[in-house]
Formats: C-alpha cells, sequence, structure tokens
C-alpha cells in the first residue's frame, strides 16, 4: 500500500511538471505576426491603412518596432497603436500606419519585422524574432491605362471662377475709384508719347523663365548644404508658375489638388501627368510632412521639371488648352 501511493505521488509529480511545462515550451508557435491593408488597388498618391496584428499567449511580450517614414516604396504619414485585447485567450496587439506612394505599377509591402520574448522552463528570457509576410498592392495610374491622348467622350468641364483675391481688394465702389486714379495717371504722365518708339523689352515665355529659374535655383548649392525644403519649395513653385501659364490658371495660388484637377483635361500625355503629380505630392511631403529626401532624389526633382517644361513648350501667343 505505502509502494502504491509514493508511485502514485511520483506519477503526479510527473504530471505536474509537464502540465506547467507545456505551455512555456508551446509558446513560441503560438505567436504569430501578419499584416493586412484596406485597399490592395489605389491610384497613386491615394491613402491606405497598413495594420500589423501580432497574435500571442500569456507569459510573452511582443514588440512592434517604428517603421521610421519609409516602408519600401511607400511613405509613412501616421501611426496609430490601439489598445491590445482579448480574442480566445490570446492577446492581439495592433499598430496601423497610414502610408501612400507616388509609383506606379506593383509595389511591394517588405516584411516586418516583430520581435517577441518570453521565459524558459529555467526562468531565462528568450528572445525571439518573427516576420511578416509581403504583400504587394498595386498602384494605378491618375488616368485609365487604356486612355487615348484624345478623350473626347466626356465635354471640357469649367473652372468656377476664383472671386477670393478681388474680395480682398474691398467692395465695388473702392475698385472703380482706384480704375479712375489709375486711368488718369496713365493718360496724363505714364502713356509714352505716339512718336516715341516702345522701350521696353519683349516680355520672356514662360518656359524660358521657368529654365532660367532653375539653373538660379541650382547654383545655389542647396542640396549640398541639406536645406531640402526651402529646394523643393523653389522648384515646385517654378513648376507651378510654369504651368500656370502654360495653361491659363493661377497655378501658384493653388493647392496641389487643385493644380491636378486644372491639369487633368489639359496635360494630356498621361506621363507628363503623372510626373507632375509624383513632384507636387513628395514636395508637400518634404515641405509639410518634415518627410525626407536625399542629392539623389533632389537631383532627379530639378531635372524632371525641366523635362516636364520642354516637352509641354508650344507658341504661348496661339496655344490652346489641351494641347500637350
Amino acid at each position: 500500500m505505502i509502494a502504491f501511493r509514493a508511485n502514485s505521488f511520483i506519477v503526479a509529480a510527473m504530471a505536474a511538471i509537464i502540465l506547467f511545462s507545456v505551455p512555456v515550451r508551446a509558446t513560441e508557435s503560438k505567436v504569430s505576426a501578419s499584416v493586412s491593408v484596406d485597399k490592395e488597388e489605389i491610384t497613386v498618391g491615394d491613402i491606405i491603412t497598413l495594420t500589423v496584428t501580432a497574435r500571442y499567449p500569456a507569459g510573452v511580450e511582443v514588440n512592434i518596432p517604428p517603421l521610421g517614414d519609409r516602408l519600401g516604396e511607400f511613405f509613412i504619414r501616421d501611426i496609430s497603436t490601439p489598445a491590445p485585447r482579448t480574442e480566445q485567450n490570446e492577446t492581439v496587439k495592433e499598430v496601423r500606419y497610414i502610408i501612400t506612394t507616388y509609383l506606379v505599377g506593383d509595389m511591394t509591402v517588405p516584411p516586418v519585422e516583430v520581435g517577441y520574448s518570453y521565459k524558459d522552463e529555467t526562468g531565462e528570457v528568450v528572445e525571439k524574432k518573427i516576420e511578416t509576410k509581403p504583400l504587394t498592392i498595386h498602384v494605378k495610374r491618375t488616368a485609365p491605362e487604356d486612355a487615348g491622348d484624345i478623350r473626347d467622350i466626356k465635354a471640357p468641364v469649367d473652372l468656377p471662377f476664383d472671386w477670393r483675391p478681388y474680395l480682398l481688394w474691398g467692395g465695388t465702389a473702392l475698385a472703380a475709384a482706384a480704375l479712375v486714379v489709375l486711368g488718369f495717371l496713365y493718360f496724363k504722365k505714364l502713356r509714352p508719347s505716339a512718336q516715341s518708339p516702345a522701350k521696353s523689352a519683349p516680355p520672356v515665355p514662360p518656359h524660358e523663365r521657368a529654365l532660367s529659374d532653375l539653373d538660379r535655383i541650382e547654383a545655389m548649392g542647396l542640396i549640398e548644404i541639406g536645406r531640402f525644403d526651402l529646394y523643393y519649395d523653389l522648384v515646385t513653385d517654378t513648376l507651378r508658375i510654369y504651368l500656370g501659364a502654360r495653361y491659363r490658371f493661377n497655378g501658384i495660388d493653388m493647392t496641389t489638388d487643385e493644380v491636378i484637377i486644372s491639369l487633368d483635361r489639359r496635360l494630356r500625355k498621361l506621363d507628363l501627368k503623372d510626373s507632375v503629380v509624383t513632384m507636387l505630392r513628395e514636395s508637400d511631403l518634404v515641405k509639410f510632412a518634415k518627410g525626407e529626401s536625399d542629392a539623389d532624389r533632389a537631383q532627379k526633382l530639378i531635372e524632371e521639371t525641366r523635362r516636364v517644361v520642354r516637352e509641354t513648350t508650344r507658341d504661348f501667343g496661339t496655344a490652346t488648352t489641351g494641347e500637350v
């Protein structure tokens, strides 16, 4: 009887050891990490929500590291971390990233490395890492791939006239008074004599002015001293002014989205339109979202701006909207 009780005690003790050791050894196999997106097909510049999810049992610590401002070819614009939750005896931890890209084609979200740790049967802390699987997101152009150079299905859309600059000048009475004064000065003092030769030089064409301004910006050496914010501001302002003069809209005072809308039916070459969209969007990230750049990308910006100017140059006296 005593031997039977001793054997029973030994069996129970061994069962207890096995029972308490199994969860520790099984923690590694129960940790999983995955990524998901809310959209797998987007248009260039669209916003995507990328969610990194880790599932793990009790006794495990999980760390989803920060990814900086870039994830492959995607820019990270915002990050949020919801509170962990419990599902089926597992803890679910998520980190959500707001991302976007300005490249066209099948873009890959690279694997994300998630770290975790737990204590083994000896009480030692074991640190491990696991990677998520890559994802592919299809990025379309701003216009359909099969769109031709001339789209005549829809009629041209007239943009609403912007009254804001005129409202700032005051009421109708004040504007009329100013015109009277200016007219008087013109006819009495400023109007040149009919017999005197014209002294003013002919206006510089917008494309020549733009190329000259780009040369001056490049000579400032802003890339070499790391002033990418000022550099992007000057280059894209030059591009906006040129496009406004070329296609007759106020490009310098418009938002990026308004410029893109204005170009939609005026600039018909898809590669040029995509290039303008990419440059303006990237400039917004550098100027307003504190996005990072480098010398190679900055140099490519000014070279691509020159290409857009040269390939859209026409006789500005006779050009009509929608030629290029």
